[in-house]
């Protein structure tokens, strides 16, 4: 009984021991890639009326394979380079592979966040969606006339021409943030990689594993955490001058009388977590250049 209460007391430590050592950013990013990618899916299940995500893998076991699949291939990258990263800090720390040890660091920072954010994420988006607008039901004006059955065709085709217009918008709307996204995806791997590279060297060099100069790699890694950066901060400002240019054409359609401009534009949660990334990078460039911040 003592030597089971051994192992799992040092399953523990070393497990634990993770938080504090080489890689630890990893504990940040890959749950909230995790928890990005969940709120992405559940928008999407929140606007095809799909059942709860969690609710239907417990209680509907004919969609249960389906609906794990599923979710497993969104997050697939997330738990690849999970258990890649582990895999080399086992072999860096503790010389070996602890297979078991890297099967839970892929469950916690990658598949819990996930299967738990999508479900109450589409709940969220399904409740927000389902909001009442005021301008849900336009009182009839000149900015927004109200045809009678059996108008005539040529007013008809205008309204529905003025219509298709307004909506444009807001499928442009979409595709910047879209855009945003495809940024935020390849600033996010930059900064990753470079940061484990840099890491990894650096946790080498302080334990006299390696021989000889590592700068050119530790160089390497920065340049990479530098370039995700200057990239997300330049897909940041190219989002907010295309989105400003687009309100202001859409409102000087509107003044025109081109469109009705009925709907809102909503606060962009793509821009949000772009933000929230590049303050993680720049404490990312805070580490490797100077060994300060939380990362450091």
């Amino acid at each position: 009984m003592s030597a089971i209460f051994g192992t799992v007391a040092n399953f523990w430590d070393e497990l634990v021991g993770r938080t504090g050592g080489p890689f630890g950013i990893r504990f940040i990013l890959q749950p909230l890639v995790a928890s990005a990618l969940a709120i992405r899916d559940g928008v999407k299940d929140a606007r095809k009326a799909r059942r709860p995500f969690f609710w239907t893998i417990l209680r509907d076991p004919t969609r249960r394979r389906e609906r794990v699949e599923e979710g497993l291939k969104a997050i697939s990258r997330v738990i690849v380079l999970a258990a890649v990263i582990d895999i080399v800090y086992g072999v860096v720390v503790f010389g070996g592979l602890r297979p078991v040890q890297t099967a839970t660091i892929v469950l916690v920072l990658a598949i819990i966040p996930y299967f738990f954010v999508r479900g109450p994420a589409a709940r969220i988006a399904r409740r927000w969606m389902a909001r009442p607008s005021p301008r849900e039901h336009p009182k009839p004006s000149s900015a927004s006339p109200v045809l009678a059955a059996g108008a005539n065709p040529g007013a008809v085709s205008v309204e529905l021409s003025s219509r298709r217009t307004g909506m444009s918008f807001q499928r442009t709307r979409m595709s910047a943030d879209r855009t945003l996204m495809s940024v935020i995806r390849t600033a996010l791997s930059l900064i990753s990689f470079g940061f484990t590279i840099f890491q990894f060297f650096a946790h080498l060099q302080g334990k006299e594993l390696l021989s000889g100069g590592t700068h050119a790699a530790r160089n390497f890694g920065s340049a990479l955490v530098f370039l995700g950066v200057a990239m997300l901060i330049i897909g940041i400002v190219y989002h907010l001058k295309f989105m400003l240019g687009l309100r202001y054409t859409r409102s000087e359609l509107t003044e025109e009388g081109l469109i009705h401009s009925q709907s809102q534009f909503p606060v962009s949660f793509t821009l949000v977590v772009a933000v929230l990334l590049l303050f993680i990078g720049l404490a990312a460039i805070a580490s490797v250049a100077f060994r300060a911040g939380p990362f450091g």
